[in-house]
């Protein structure tokens, strides 16, 4: 028998950013803004695609890592990087461009600074440019495994866990996105949500980091250890027995600015 997922994958990291592209509509002469690009794994496709591309974040070690994978596109100018606090405002002129990609980023502002930066993003976007908004709702992973309790405080531990170096962590943000970008001014708001799922551990590198991570946070939350080297080995069971299951939500708003009517 042959077991197969329709739904897109979970922890193919290459395919996932090139479908963030796809999703944007981002044309070839479209100035982009990779908004929190972190290590910069959207901006392969983005540079593919692109006339420009300006990635920001606030994290110099992921920017440099960014850097360092698109020497060329450095060089030729088509790449700009820019280190920046986007709470603190886009450093960047008005209508200045065309698209802007923010993947998995929201969650670490708190939520009083998020609609500022909603309005600062349409701001810096010409008169019927295009906003993609994306987050995974970590809140949300449905996992099937053989210690339901267990799992449950585990994916809410993750979904809880403030990370190194930034204010705020909101695992269920995925499912606030459309309440907050509606509220921004936007002409057409249109929200998405897709589950992507992996059905074999052993097998898919990215499902089995997430899993180990989601121990990691019941360490942190001091679960014992031996009931987390129980789960995990249980896990493992179920992906021979033919049983695992792994969906985490994404959820996209897709959204456009009003053009001049002038």
């Amino acid at each position: 028998m042959t077991l197969r997922s329709l739904n897109e994958p979970y922890g193919d990291a290459g395919r996932f950013h090139a479908r963030l592209v796809d999703v944007a509509g981002v044309r070839a002469s479209d100035s982009v803004l990779d908004l929190g690009c972190g290590m910069g794994r959207s901006l392969p496709p983005l540079l593919a695609r692109a006339v420009e591309v300006v990635a920001l974040d606030v994290n110099p070690s992921f920017l440099a890592k960014a850097s360092a994978t698109n020497e060329a596109a450095v060089a030729s100018g088509q790449l700009k990087i820019v280190e920046a606090n986007a709470a603190e405002g886009l450093p960047f002129e008005a209508e200045r461009f065309d698209a802007v990609i923010c993947q998995d980023m929201l969650e670490y502002l708190p939520a009083a600074e998020r609609p500022a930066l909603m309005e600062d993003i349409r701001r810096v976007l010409r008169p019927g440019g295009s906003l993609l908004l994306g987050h995974h709702d970590f809140a949300g992973v449905m996992l099937h495994s053989k210690d339901e309790e267990t799992t449950r405080a585990l994916i809410m531990a993750y979904a809880t866990r403030v990370q190194d170096r930034v204010k705020s962590a909101d695992g269920a943000i995925g499912r606030k996105l459309p309440g907050l970008i509606c509220h921004s001014g936007f002409a057409l708001v249109e929200a998405h949500l897709e589950p992507l799922t992996a059905l074999e551990l052993k097998g898919n590198p990215g499902a089995e980091a997430f899993c180990r991570e989601l121990a990691d946070a019941g360490r942190q939350g001091q679960v014992e250890e031996s009931r987390l080297d129980r789960w995990l080995a249980e896990l493992f069971e179920l992906d021979v027995e033919g049983g695992f299951f792994l969906a985490v939500p994404w959820v996209y708003v897709r959204a456009t600015k009003h053009r001049s009517t002038a």
